[in-house]
């Protein structure tokens, strides 16, 4: 049996289905092989939950679907038929190779860009650098605020040393400010003095609380 929903998904009429194709007739390759492992499954356990498989449909396309099972058995204990339900995942397969690709891209971005770029967590752990960042500093420590000593800065229009909280960074995480263009004599790990601009903004999430803050 198959109900008309999974017909319509499939593209079949109910004749050319029922008594004629088993699952494993419209499943691809690897899917076919995935079938045997969960029917194996089905028959010692009674059931599977949640084993993802992709449908062939009547025009070749493919259907990822999500499928749920239960034997059905006869009085000592055979197996007879199971019954299952089956789930339409191509908007959620779908969505997620789009974020997929945007997290590539992103990180593309990043890489590429001729400017230092660091991020940091909501507590002001660092967590990424950039290849141009790394350059500028000649490295990179991942480190949160108390640390943030490891990094020699000094403000370039008094000299005085840069404390851990006078970082752009931690004032974007902390107190939601942006920073723009900021002077500041650095020391890279590699010992080499230079002079930076440095910029920082809070990074917010859905409800504008803090999530994160990036630094260029």
């Amino acid at each position: 049996q198959i109900n008309n929903t999974e017909l319509t998904w499939l593209g079949y009429t109910r004749e050319e289905v029922v008594g004629r194709m088993k699952l494993s007739d419209i499943l691809t390759p690897h899917s076919q092989k995935n079938f045997q492992e969960s029917f194996s499954d089905l028959i010692q356990r009674g059931w599977v939950r949640d084993v993802e498989y992709d449908l062939v449909r009547k025009d070749g396309t493919i259907l990822p679907v999500l499928l749920s099972a239960t034997a059905i058995l006869d009085e000592a204990g055979n197996y007879l038929l199971s019954r299952a339900t089956v789930y339409d995942i191509s908007a959620s397969k779908e969505a997620a190779e789009a974020l997929r690709r945007n997290e590539a891209l992103l990180r593309t971005i990043l890489e590429t860009l001729p400017v230092g770029v660091w991020v940091c967590d909501q507590d002001g752990r660092i967590v990424m650098a950039n290849p141009a960042a790394e350059e500028i500093w000649g490295g990179v420590r991942y480190v949160s605020p108390k640390q943030y000593c490891r990094y020699k800065a000094w403000w370039a229009d008094t000299g005085k040393r840069v404390q851990p909280e006078e970082w752009a960074l931690v004032r974007a995480i902390r107190q939601g400010s942006t920073s723009l263009y900021e002077v500041i004599e650095i020391e890279s790990f590699d010992g080499v003095r230079k002079f930076i601009l440095n910029s920082a903004a809070p990074i917010r999430g859905i409800d504008q609380e803090i999530t994160g803050g990036v630094m260029v």
